[in-house]
């Protein structure tokens, strides 16, 4: 061939061969350009199915537009060859990298995490490759990752077609080549269902993707053994040898890499966005130390290996003793005979409402210390706390404790009871496990009624708990559970009251709220907790539309800052100034508040479900799922928390992940309408139409509160769904009504899934201002219907323009 050509590609060497044909350099002489000629086998171009199912393979790859997939320029047909004309990629392959010994684990993720999202964008266009492994993988001189070779690929639907030998054609093609081993390279990456013969999906690729990382990391393939017999008989029946992972990879990326490489399809990984997501979350917990500037070059030194840094190389020996010291003190520790029971436990631990003894006036406090225990042993870097939300059920309630931490998903229970005699109080506390129903700890306190003392108590039941679990409290969590907020006992409750009031949400309970937490100021003006208060209740009154934001929000933020001032380190400060940015919609600012909220306080779940949902609406879709999580670790019973955690999942791609979270806030809270809401969009993603139509509609029947998402973004919703359905006069009916409403961005939604792009694409340049819905929406959901959009040069502006709306 070489020296020949193929219509106007001038044929000049030889680059590759495989079982599916083989691959030239040649020179594009319209274009001048130099791309890759596969030319295939001449048994496919004798089989007339087989080739018309290639070629119509072929037109779906050629949609494909990703910066992590080599293109395909075109399909050609000259003298009895059938030719592709591919997209020519410098660089080395994978494999000729794997060649040279294990590949450094954040390298290796990284690579992994770029085939991941090479993959995730074929399988939502229904192409699945069939043929991942190293030798298909290019990394370029700059570092990127291209997946090459969709020769084998396939259309697969949501219920395949019968099985057409593909495995044995394929084995068959590559037999000739055995004495090179490309046999046995490819069948080290075969799925089991590919070896049987049985028709497959794009859990196949997720074997293949499995292999390939495991090769990666260990050196190694994971069944692959002296001869293609033995790989394939041990890929069907030997199980991956895991302790084979160098010891450095998180225990997330083993158990991704088990998922990806279980036999039965029904219990392997089912969608290759969970693994991106589960890799981007492993490269953002990787914290390499920075490396000193203080470099000493020795005179006369000429390699590297004779520049010394003494910075990094104390650094590191430090690192190594205090690890070995703490390595050593925690064995001493375990071994000795009166060590506590907690061990290696888990320090998850729900604070359960305090009860009243007596006198019913002694509420307020009991409510009051209950909150600040939640608070103060939130503090604590070790704990998991569940937060209020989820353990207020539980009042009065006779439940039992194995049933609670169960459904808590925690270990620990703190219980309760507050009396005040006279001028006395008694605090009793109770810390049980859970899990056994046993008790492990009880003490009584009785001091005189003063705020000092109600705090004191408080501190010394922190304490105490910390050291029955096993932690240790450092210098700065030792004076954070030390703190008297405030040394007015009528502040105190007046602020307590307040903070009760605005758990309620309604519009009278935050106006009074407001009124109790002036109060306490006025009582006491250096209370930096009442401060904050006042800050969320005038916030919130205008994100539930009770007051005019822009007359509410000035207030407010004066109020965050002042608690801030009085107390720089208050978590409660600063996620009150990450909401009121929030709803300024200064997204960058809001962040910074919110991240450094949760630093100060590791289990403040409502500071955790902000930060995820900022995240998302500012385009970070990944970074907004570890908030968003935890929030939900945090907080597992918060209906709302489980709809933004749905949601990031939603914006990943992650759409079972989604409809998951959905369902559960749904049955959480069945009056939920956001909650049907999201179950009905994903639903329509999955293209399960009928249901989606479902949820829709329960949504839309809904009283809707203020401040959940726009009745006409759920129409628009329903509207999508009836066009896909095929019911494009039930889809504009519900546009006329959108119409009504003046709401651009839904009417632009319904225009671009009724193939208006134009009239989609000047509604959407007519919104003036982007909110809380439409940014998310317009940026990862509906790919089908925006796909159009997207790819349309006028969209850049559109999304200028939602950046702008949130401070970008």
């Amino acid at each position: 061939m070489i020296g020949t050509s193929l219509s106007h590609f001038n044929i000049t060497a030889k680059l590759g061969e495989g079982g599916m044909g083989k691959v030239y350099l040649a020179e594009d002489s319209k274009l001048g350009r130099e791309v890759a000629i596969k030319v295939l086998p001449e048994a496919f171009t004798m089989d007339p199915d087989r080739l018309a199912r290639f070629k119509r393979e072929a037109e779906v790859l050629a949609s494909l537009n990703h910066q992590n997939i080599a293109g395909i320029h075109e399909i050609g047909h000259e003298n009895n060859s059938h030719f592709l004309v591919l997209e020519l990629v410098p660089g080395e392959t994978l494999a000729e990298l794997l060649a040279r010994g294990p590949i450094p684990v954040e390298e290796a993720l990284k690579y992994a995490l770029e085939i991941a999202r090479a993959l995730e964008a074929a399988h939502a266009r229904g192409v699945i490759h069939r043929d991942l492994k190293p030798q298909n993988v290019k990394i370029t001189p700059s570092g990127a990752v291209k997946l090459l070779d969709f020769g084998l690929a396939k259309v697969f639907t949501a219920h395949p077609e019968p099985p057409v030998g593909e495995a044995t054609e394929a084995l068959t093609a590559d037999a000739q080549l055995t004495a090179t081993g490309t046999i046995l390279g490819t069948a080290a990456y075969m799925s089991p269902e590919q070896i049987r013969g049985e028709s497959v999906d794009q859990r196949t690729d997720i074997w293949a993707f499995g292999s390939v990382l495991f090769e990666m990391l260990a050196g190694k393939r994971p069944f692959g053994r002296g001869s293609t017999p033995d790989t394939l008989a041990a890929i069907l029946k030997e199980e991956v040898d895991l302790t084979a992972l160098p010891s450095g990879i998180t225990a997330s990326v083993q158990t991704l890499v088990r998922r990806c490489l279980r036999k039965p399809t029904d219990r392997r990984l089912h969608h290759i966005a969970d693994a991106r997501i589960e890799l981007e979350e492993a490269l953002e917990n990787i914290d390499l130390p920075d490396i000193p500037g203080d470099v000493e070059v020795i005179p006369g030194a000429t390699a590297p290996d004779d520049v010394v840094q003494p910075g990094w190389r104390l650094l590191v020996k430090v690192v190594v003793g205090m690890v070995l010291l703490a390595a050593l003190t925690a064995a001493i520790w375990y071994l000795a005979p009166n060590h506590k029971e907690a061990g290696t436990i888990d320090r998850s631990i729900a604070v359960l409402p305090f009860e009243t003894l007596g006198q019913k006036e002694a509420t307020v406090f009991t409510k009051g210390i209950h909150g600040d225990m939640l608070t103060r042993l939130s503090k604590v870097a070790d704990l998991r706390v569940t937060s209020r939300t989820s353990v207020m059920q539980f009042q009065g309630s006779d439940t039992p404790l194995p049933e609670i931490a169960r459904e808590l998903r925690v270990t620990w229970i703190l219980r309760g009871e507050v009396q005040v005699v006279g001028d006395q109080v008694q605090v009793n506390a109770r810390l049980v496990n859970g899990r056994q129903d046993r008790q492990v700890w009880a003490e009584s306190y009785r001091r005189k009624l003063t705020a000092e003392n109600l705090f004191e108590i408080q501190g010394e039941l922190t304490r105490e708990i910390v050291d029955q679990l096993a932690g240790q409290l450092s210098p700065d969590e030792e004076q954070a559970v030390g703190q008297a907020p405030t040394a007015d006992l009528d502040a105190y409750r007046l602020y307590v009251q307040g903070r009760a009031l605005v758990e309620q949400r309604t519009e009278d309970e935050l106006r009074r709220a407001v009124e109790y937490f002036q109060q306490a100021i006025d009582r006491d003006s250096g209370y930096a907790l009442a401060w904050a208060g006042l800050s969320d209740a005038l916030a919130l009154q205008g994100f539930y539309n009770y007051a005019q934001l822009e007359a509410v929000l000035p207030e407010a933020l004066e109020a965050a800052r002042r608690a801030q001032r009085l107390d720089p380190d208050l978590a409660e400060a600063h996620a009150s100034l990450g909401i009121v940015h929030s709803l300024r919609r200064d997204g960058p600012t809001a962040v910074r508040e919110l991240r450094l909220s949760v630093k100060l306080n590791p289990s403040y779940a409502e500071a955790y479900a902000w930060l995820g949902w900022l995240e998302d609406l500012l385009g970070h879709p990944e970074k907004a799922l570890v908030p968003a999580k935890r929030s939900v670790e945090l907080n597992p019973l918060a209906p709302a928390y489980r709809v933004f955690l749905a949601e990031a999942y939603l914006a990943n791609g992650a759409y079972e992940s989604a409809l998951g979270e959905a369902k559960r806030a749904r049955q959480l809270q069945s009056d939920y309408a956001l909650a049907h809401y999201m179950e009905g969009l994903v639903l329509f993603h999955l293209n399960q139409l009928e249901e989606a139509d479902a949820a829709l509609g329960r949504a839309l029947s809904l009283a809707l509160p203020q401040g959940t998402p726009a009745r006409s973004e759920i129409q628009a919703a329903l509207a999508l769904t009836h066009a896909a359905a095929g019911d494009r006069a039930a889809a504009r009916k519900l546009l006329a009504q959108i119409d009504a409403t003046a709401e651009p961005f839904a009417a632009g939604l319904v225009y671009a899934g009724l193939g208006e792009i134009d009239e989609a694409l000047d509604r959407f340049d007519s919104v003036r201002e982007w909110g809380f819905g439409s940014s998310s929406q317009v940026r990862y959901f509906y790919p089908e219907v925006l796909g159009p959009l997207r790819m349309h040069p006028r969209f850049e502006d559109i999304l200028r323009q939602v950046n702008r709306s949130w401070g970008k």
